[in-house]
Formats: C-alpha cells, structure tokens, sequence
C-alpha cells in the first residue's frame, strides 16, 4: 500500500501578551512565555521536515483527542499548533470575563485517565482554569512530545502519485503524511471590521482574543466595540473595575442567566463513578449534554403548564432554557415571539434605568429567539445599570471614523485610551481558507469557496482526499457541546482509517455530487427555520462579501452521529480500490448509481409479497404484438373489463384492497404489482409492498384484516393457490442501487435521502461491500436439504417452508419506458434477449449455481392490471451471496447479460436513459417467511419453484 501525503495549513500566531496594530490585524509577532502553569509552556521544535502518517493541525480539544485517538491505531501522528501551547481558542482567549458556557464536566474528554484526575472548581470554568484543564490533558496523556508549538501551516497539497499530502509551514520545513486532519476549530480567525482610519487611533486597540494579559484598565476610558457572546462577558467583567466603561451595542444580546456556582472536588468525586454513564448519554442527545428533552410542543400545554415549565428551566441557569426547552423556536414565530416575552419579562425588571432597558431588553423583539448565539451572563443586567457603564447604541447614532485619540460618531466624538475589539471571527470557514489549501487540480479552497462552502458530511471536501476536519463546517459546531461532538467526529475518522488499512484502500475522496447532496440537505434543513430571517454569523452576515448560508449541521449531534456512522457502514467515499471484480483501474460506469440514505429510526425493512398462482384455463391471451416489440403475453384484464366472478381479477383486487383501504398510518410505504408465466405454464401475479417498520406492518395485518384471512384462508373456497412471502432484513443486512436518483424503486421509497454517485455498474461487484454486516461475518449459508424442516399440511393443502441462514435474495429491475426510439430498439433486440435467457437460466437450471428459485416478472399497472411492458424485474433466492457473487461475476448467462449492456452504451456513448435498479438482502432464518395455500397434489410442478 503507497503511502504518501502533503499537507499545509495556516492559522494565526499572534502574541497575546502585548498589544500593537500589527496584533488587531491578526499579525504574527514573538512569543513570550508565562511560568504560570497551564498558561504559555515553552517547546522546542527540532527538525520539522517529517515524513510521518498523520498530521494534526491545531492543537485544542479536537487536536488533542485526536492524537490521543490515532496513536492508538499505532500510527505515527504529529501536530502542529499555531500558539505557544495547547489549549486552541482558550490559549487565546484571556480578556476578562472569558469563561466557557458548557458546564462541567461535560466540557472535557471522556477519556477516563483524564477525567478521573482531574476536578473543576466552578459549574462554568473561565479561561485561567481551561488552560489549565490542557496542561493536565497533556500531562496524563504524555502529548506534548509529539507537537511542535508557534508554527502554523502556510500551503497543502495533495500527491495523487504519491498518494501523500505536502505541508508548508511558517519556519520552511516541507512535512510529507499520508493524513491530514484540520482540527483548526471555529474561531481561528479573528475579524476586524473595515473602520475607517482604524491605524490613526494613538491608544491602546486590539481584538479580544488577543487581550493584553497585564493591561490595566483602571482609572482609565475604555470602550468595548460589538455585544455578542464575547462582548457580555468583557463588559460584564470589566464593568466591576475602577473604569468609564462605553459598551457599543447594535444588536442586543438575548443573554441566559448562568447561574454560576463553586464546585468542590467532594462533589465531583461523588458523581465521578456515573462519568462514564452521562458521557455517553451526552452523545446520545440532540445538544450534547445528557439533559432531558421537552416532549411535544409549545402549543400542547396550557400557558400556566408552560410558564412554570420556563421558570423551572430558567433557574436551572445554563443551556436548559435551549436544550431542554420546546423545540417550536426554531420554525414557529408566534412561538419564538412567546418565548422571547418570556426572557424579556424576567429580564427587563432586573434593570433599573429606563433608557438602558430599553436598548438591552427592548419590547419590540429585534430578532428571532435563538437564532443569534446567546451567552451566559451572571450579573450582566445589573452591571449594565451601573454608573460606570454607558450605552451606545448604534441603532441611533453609528462609528464614523477612527481618530488619533479615539471614535468619531455621527453625533459627537469620543476619546478612549482602550479600545476593545469584540468583533469576532470569520467563523467557521476563515481557519480553513486562510491555510493556502489546495485540491488536485491546484485550485485553492478558498477560490472553491468563493460562491459557498461544499463538504461531504462536515467532514471531507471534494479534491482534498485523506483531508479531514474537526468541527469544522457543516457539521453540528454551533448548536452542540463541542466535545461531544469532536469525539464523535474523531472516531468516526479513527474508523475510516482502520477500514482503509484493513481494505487496502490509498487515499479516500468524497464525490464532488455527494458534497453537492450534504450541502442541499443543510440548507433545506435551514429554510425550514426562522435562521436565513436573521442576519448572524450563523450565515456569515458578519463578514462582508462571504457567501450567505447555513454553516451548522442543524439536525442535532443524535441524527449526525447516525449520518456518518451510516456512510461509514455503508462505504460512500470513493476509494481507489474499491472496484468490481475482474475489471481494470480506471473502469468507470456507464453513468452514476445511487443508494439510498435511511433514517436512523428505520432499523428493519418489511417486504411482503403476496401472490395467486392459476392454471391456463383461467387465462385470456392478447394477439398483438406488445409496444417495442416485445413478444406477446399470455395475461388478464383488469375486474372493470370483465366479470365480477373471474378468480383471478378477484384474486388481484383483494390483494390491492389489502394495502388501499386501512388508515394511512399503517398502509405500507409502496407497492407493486407483477404477473409472469413460469415454465410449466402456470400464471402467477403478485403484490409486493414495503413498510420502514415492522410495527407498522404488524398494525396494517390487525387493521387490514388480512392477518385474520391468511390464517383461516381455506383452500376449499379458491381453485387457485396463494403464497406468501415475508422478507424482514434489518439494515445491516440490505443494500440497494438505481441509476436514477430522482424516481427510486422498491426500498428506494423508504429512504430518507439520496447518497451520491458510487463507483460501480448497478449490477456488477461491489454489493457485498454496502451491505454493513459483511464487515463482520462473511456470511456463508447452509444449503437446504429437501424436504427437510418443510411442514405439508393435506388436510389444508398448505406448504410452509422454513427460513435459512444467510439466504441471499436480490430484486433486479429494468425500465426502458423513457429511453428514446434508438436506445429502446437496441434494447429490446440486443438486451432484453439475453437478460431473458440469463432469467430463464436461473428458473431451470439455477441449482447448478446455488439459486433456489428466480422469477423474471413484468410489472403491472395499478389502474388497469395490464403489464407495463417496459418494465420487469427478477426475483430471486440464492443459497448465500457468494452463490449470486459467482453468477453475477463468471456464469456465460451473465456475462452475455453485461457484455451486451455495455455495447449498447458503447454505441450510444453512455447517453442512456435506460434505468436499473436492484436491492439485496441477506437474512437469517427468523427473517423469512414462506407460506403457500392450495398447493393440489403436486405442488412442486404446479406452484411456484421456491416450494
């Protein structure tokens, strides 16, 4: 396996220890080191041209768990970290006031060494104790060693040859890997807003995340630019000082209450046994914390039920009032517009002057509730009322200008010896565009993003192969505890890795349709809220000239978590090696083939297949020619055509009643109907309908009636025979593909979404590799011994057949109904031949390859039972899916079946409009189901072959 990688990334290194222009412009200056522990710890770099595995950019919570993470999988992992030390956004964040809004311990690694060691001393730890909380994450995990510190990444780029990344830094050392993971957070990159004559102002500037450690504020006139989450803890913090602190205010901040608290090592130790047990309940919550969920929404409560519920939450103090909370905010304004009534009511009392109130706590809601990030305030209201505290609101008057000794504003100027920048960041993407990546091509990311962001997942980007992010875009950041959500992320990865290593796969590179797929599903995820309403850096509103869209996985951390863990079972990266069999590199398919994305509540599929069989006596035969030429079929009118009385009319009626009439909520998914002929001139026409829940299909059997009929059905009353087969693959256990992702068939209409292009024909190689549980069993079967197990019933004519293990079952289909005069002919006198002969191989003679039974069925139309001539499918039951796997790949009937497929494109240049679909399943004995009825004196010539 070649292994090689480059990569380069660029992150800011500026001195938080002194203040100069060069600092507000985000400028690299010397580093300075503080003997405090968990504050600035000085390293020496040594050699930095590496050749290694895996290379880690950042060194905060994401870098650490991930080269804790990695070294397990024994790769050689080194990272690079644009500060002095650890710690990522907290090695920079040390204004006054800094403190995280997760409470402990759920902002921390559920790594047991460390979280075992280690105690906070508040519900909501500030900056001083975070870094510290690194240096002790450092320590227990020895990770120090292998980080290189003051060195951010310049320029990347990825050696398809090579199969390697090369990384530029700021020092000149070239570093070669064959991973590269960006774990370069969300606030990397400082923004500074584009005043005028910013460089003319004499005094103390600079952005908040570069906030002097010895400055001194006292006696002095400070002013604090911008009132987001930054903005409430520096004026709140610094509002208790001997200062004139001016607060500038354009939007409001819906500030939650805190409640602060201390916490001692007692308590934590009394609750340190059950760390485990909410860590993992973290993760299996929406928000990342392992709070309880409201149930229903705001609109199935009384107001006296809802506003005591809201008092509740709101002295609980923390993220609650979000996460616990009724989910109606989000997409109901009348909703939205309660809830913001509600914060207002408890707010505005807490201040006492009029004119402040109504700029902080104003009646008229400025925006929709949650849709601007909140902080946590402890005090925030009432140091806003202080004496020392004034208001500007830039509502009324605006910033016009920067002068040498201060602001001009449109109504008078203002001098300040310090001016605090809480301005925030180019959030999101700024870290990963300011880095100098480039894809394969050579075209920079940031000229791929200019017009809006594209990831696979949140995770990989088209053209970046082996590149992974951490919290990075498009993923669950801003909505989720980070450290749930970098774990989840980081081990996901860990798994690819190990799948890649296990499979002999080089590099991994997300199709470019499947990114175009992620970021369609974020934005319809977001035009269904009230965000694009709302101008926030959510969208990117606060940065000029970048693209507006949702940057947030909005789904909650339970539904990516089982996103991801889908694609990664499901293998939906392209990989190098992932071919068919027997075909060369550089095979590409004819045209795309799609598989379906299911919800993380569809855990079991339910097929049912009900059908008649019927003597030729019962039939009517049709004299012309079928359309396309297609020989003619021996088949029976719909009931509106003939008598009532005709038993095979009746016979598909009552099957379609079966699934037309019950209450919506039980009826199944989809359904199809198909007839055929076997070869002992039996008729045979079917039902076949799916259900995403066995629950469902189990309340469609009590509510249909049918269950009831099935099991009193007397053959005494029908001259035909009817069976019934039921098929219940868990997902693990199926897979399916189509050619055309906008009309799916089948299990396609059970899906949630649509994966992008995979890297095979429909038919052909690689389905052993979608079905997930093949990673864990090679999923060999016993072969049925006749007769045994099967139970024969004279007295009832029944036959029921038993389930075995490891059946594989696979349902293939052709619709050549859109294909245009040309395409149609070349099929129905090249293709349809073959693929008939391959069909009728597998009814006859299918033992010989280990195929229990196959039926080539035409599918019929539901208004008029008549076939749809245009379109068939095959069904049928294999010993086990190396059985199909040997067919498919050397058996003449098969390889005829492709060679002619493939001459057709040839011939028409791969412009095809003809549409495949197949779905395989693997079950064990108790996932089948096989009952016939009325089977007569000889059932296995007469009835169908499975029997």
């Amino acid at each position: 396996m070649a292994n090689q990688h480059r990569q380069s990334t660029d992150k800011a290194n500026s001195n938080p220890d002194g203040i100069s222009m060069e600092q507000v412009m985000d400028k690299p200056q010397g580093q300075s080191h503080s003997n405090f522990q968990g504050d600035d710890l000085p390293t020496k770099n040594g050699n930095l041209d590496l050749n290694i595995d895996l290379l880690i950019v950042g060194g905060g919570m994401s870098g650490m768990y991930a080269m804790w993470k990695f070294r397990q999988l024994g790769l050689n992992v080194k990272l690079f970290e644009a500060g002095s030390y650890f710690g990522g956004a907290w090695h920079w964040n040390r204004y006054p006031g800094a403190r995280v809004d997760s409470e402990s311990p759920y902002y921390g690694l559920s790594i047991p060494d460390v979280y075992r060691t280690w105690s906070y001393t508040e519900r909501f730890p500030d900056h001083h104790e975070l870094r510290k909380y690194f240096a002790h994450v450092d320590a227990t995990l020895n990770l120090a060693k292998d980080a290189s510190f003051n060195i951010r990444v310049t320029g990347a780029r990825f050696n398809e040859e090579e199969a390697k990344w090369t990384v530029q830094t700021n020092i000149g050392s070239v570093t070669t890997c064959k991973y590269l993971i960006l774990a370069v957070g969300s606030t990397s990159k400082i923004h500074i807003p584009d005043f005028k004559n910013i460089t003319t102002y004499r005094g103390e500037i600079f952005h908040s995340a570069r906030y002097p450690t010895y400055l001194d504020v006292r006696g002095k006139k400070v002013a604090c630019i911008g009132s987001g989450a930054t903005g409430v803890q520096v004026v709140q913090a610094l509002a208790r000082e001997d200062c004139q602190l001016h607060a500038y205010i354009r939007t409001p901040n819906i500030a939650l209450p805190m409640r602060q608290r201390q916490m001692s090592k007692d308590e934590q130790d009394q609750g340190r046994c059950f760390y485990d047990s909410w860590f993992r309940a973290a993760k299996q919550s929406p928000f990342g914390f392992p709070y309880n969920l409201a149930s229903g929404c705001i609109w199935d409560v009384s107001p006296d039920v809802r506003d005591s519920f809201w008092k509740h939450l709101w002295n609980l103090g923390g993220i609650p009032f979000l996460a616990s909370n009724y989910p109606d905010h989000r997409i109901d304004k009348s909703a939205n517009k309660l809830y913001y009534d509600f914060w207002c009511q408890q707010t505005r009392k807490r201040i006492k002057d009029p004119v402040k109130r109504d700029i902080i706590a104003p009646l008229r809601q400025q925006h929709w509730f949650g849709t601007k990030r909140p902080s946590l305030e402890h005090d925030y209201y009432e140091r806003i009322d202080q004496d020392n505290v004034t208001l500007i609101d830039l509502k009324t008057t605006q910033i016009e200008e920067f002068t040498e000794k201060g602001i001009q504003l449109s109504d008078r100027h203002e001098n300040y010896d310090i001016v605090i920048l809480a301005t925030g960041y180019d959030s999101v993407t700024g870290s990963l565009t300011d880095m100098g990546l480039v894809n394969m091509e050579g075209k920079p990311l940031v000229e791929e993003w200019a017009n809006g962001t594209e990831t696979y997942l949140g995770l990989s980007i088209s053209g970046f192969p082996n590149m992974f992010m951490i919290h990075g875009p498009q993923s669950p950041i801003s909505f989720a505890n980070a450290p749930a959500v970098i774990e989840t992320q980081v081990d996901w990865v860990a798994a690819v890795i190990t799948k890649m290593h296990e499979e002999g796969i080089i590099y991994l590179d997300a199709e470019r349709q499947a990114a175009v797929g992620w970021k369609q599903e974020i934005q319809n995820m977001s035009n269904m809220t009230l965000f694009p309403e709302t101008p926030s850096w959510y969208m990117g509103d606060n940065v000029p000239g970048k693209p507006r869209e949702q940057y947030t996985y909005l789904g909650g951390l339970v539904s990516y978590a089982a996103k991801i863990k889908d694609v990664l079972e499901a293998k939906h990266l392209v990989s190098s090696s992932a071919l068919p069999p027997n075909l060369k590199e550089g095979y590409e398919p004819p045209y795309p083939t799609y598989t379906s994305r299911f919800s993380s509540k569809t855990t079991q599929i339910v097929i049912f297949i009900l059908g008649s069989q019927h003597s030729s006596e019962s039939r009517t035969i049709r004299n012309s020619t079928e359309p396309g030429g297609i020989p003619p079929r021996i088949v029976e009118p719909w009931p509106s055509q003939i008598s009532a009385n005709n038993e095979m009319a009746t016979a598909l009626r009552r099957m379609v009643d079966f699934v037309t009439t019950p209450p919506g909520e039980c009826k199944p998914t989809f359904y199809d109907l198909a007839s055929r002929t076997d070869n002992n001139g039996i008729y045979e026409q079917c039902l076949i309908a799916y259900w995403s829940t066995k629950t469902a299909y189990d309340d469609w059997c009590v509510t249909s009636g049918f269950g009831r009929w099935w099991s009193n059905l007397d053959p005494a009353t029908v001259r035909h025979g009817w069976f019934l087969e039921l098929l219940l693959p868990p997902i693990e256990r199926h897979e399916n593909a189509f050619t055309s992702a906008e009309v799916p068939e089948g299990t396609g209409h059970l899906q949630e979404g649509v994966s992008g292009a995979i890297r095979e024909h429909g038919y052909w190689g690689s389905m052993r590799d979608r079905l997930p549980i093949s990673q864990i069993s090679h999923l060999n079967g016993d072969k049925i011994t006749h007769g045994v197990g099967t139970v024969f019933d004279s007295r009832t004519r029944r036959i029921r057949v038993p389930g075995k293990s490891n059946l594989a079952v696979i349902r293939s289909g052709q619709d050549w109904s859109c294909t245009p005069p040309e395409e149609r002919n070349l099929y129905v006198t090249r293709m349809h031949p073959v693929l008939t002969e391959g069909m009728n191989f597998l009814r006859d003679e299918g033992l010989q390859v280990g195929c229990y039974s196959c039926r080539f069925m035409d599918v019929l139309e539901k208004e008029t039972g008549q076939p749809e001539v245009q379109k068939t499918f095959g069904l049928a039951y294999f010993n086990e899916l190396a059985s199909l796997e040997k067919w498919s790949e050397h058996h003449p009937t098969h390889k005829r079946i492709f060679q002619s497929f493939t001459r057709i494109a040839k011939k028409l240049q791969d412009n095809l409009s003809l549409r495949f679909f197949h779905e395989v399943l693997v079950l064990e004995p108790e996932q089948q189901f096989f009952d016939l009825v009325g089977y007569g004196n000889d059932p296995g010539k007469k009835f169908n072959d499975l029997y």
